[in-house]
């Protein structure tokens, strides 16, 4: 389902330890009744800095 503003609707970043497992999980979800339509990849290489966001879930709530 697509929003009003023609931009990305959802944002997900997980790890895939192959190209091919990751190809595989998203034929799954291309074909499944997600309504996942088409998607983007951007694939990582390299880390170059990992800063701990650091929230306190008592703050949220």
């Amino acid at each position: 389902m697509r929003g009003g503003g023609g931009g990305v609707d959802y944002l997900v970043k997980f790890e895939a330890r192959t190209i091919d497992s990751y190809q595989r999980l998203m034929d799954k979800w291309l074909v499944s009744e997600a309504g996942i339509e088409r998607y983007f990849t951007y694939i990582v290489t390299k880390t170059v800095k990992r800063v701990p966001i650091g929230i306190d879930t008592d703050d949220i709530l």
